[in-house]
């Protein structure tokens, strides 16, 4: 059980479960309201039900329950607020990025329509905080510096409100994945990536600083 100080928030970071376009390798983002899939019920049942058990055991103890306001967060969350008994907070800046021309389309259609123009920028910017100012290169999509920016400083405030606590966060694939590049200061092809309901664990301390401690997939 990791125990937080009384300066600092422990955040458990679950990603949504499975969708029919998580299924099919499309690219979903903020602007795409898909509701969870059979498995990604399944998937999510089993995970709220292994935090509710851990929480009986006396290993853990959630004080708040908080999710993105997409369909697919708020279901999973559902059954993290019945387990737990626990209200749902819905955040607005917790949302999936922006894919912008991409969105709904496949991985592929990404890399084949600016994969040229993201391996130049990427040559072009070796610092990784920089070049996040300018990818993904997809014409009216979020980069992934404001992402960052907007998700972090949502958790900032969830964190700072629960002081001393243990937090539960239902969010999205592409918001933990940039966190953890982040915080790991990794490139893009070596930052671990949760499962469909996976949970990433974070420690928030006063001073403003995240840390990456792990991540626990079903």
């Amino acid at each position: 059980m990791i125990v937080p100080a009384e300066t600092e928030a422990i955040i458990l970071i679950v990603r949504h479960g499975e969708t029919d376009i998580n299924a099919a390798g499309i690219l979903g983002g903020c602007r795409t309201n898909v509701p969870l899939n059979a498995q990604g019920h399944d998937q999510a049942r089993r995970v709220a039900a292994l935090i509710a058990s851990l929480q009986k055991e006396g290993k853990l103890f959630i004080s708040s329950l908080h999710s993105s306001d997409l369909i697919r967060a708020v279901e999973t969350a559902g059954y993290f607020s019945t387990e737990l008994n626990l209200p749902i907070e819905q955040h607005p800046d917790l949302r999936e990025i922006d894919w912008g021309d991409a969105e709904g389309h496949p991985f592929t259609f990404r890399h084949q329509n600016w994969g040229p123009e993201e391996a130049r920028i990427t040559e072009q910017f070796p610092e990784r905080t920089h070049r996040w100012d300018y990818l993904p290169a997809i014409p009216n999509a979020e980069k992934y510096s404001a992402l960052l920016q907007r998700t972090t400083e949502n958790l900032r405030k969830i964190a700072e409100a629960n002081l001393g606590k243990t937090v539960l966060v239902v969010s999205h694939g592409r918001v933990i994945k940039t966190l953890i590049g982040h915080l790991l200061d990794l490139e893009e092809k070596q930052i671990p990536y949760p499962q469909n309901c996976g949970i990433t664990i974070v420690r928030y301390s006063l001073n403003g600083s995240f840390q990456f401690l792990e991540i626990q997939n079903l």
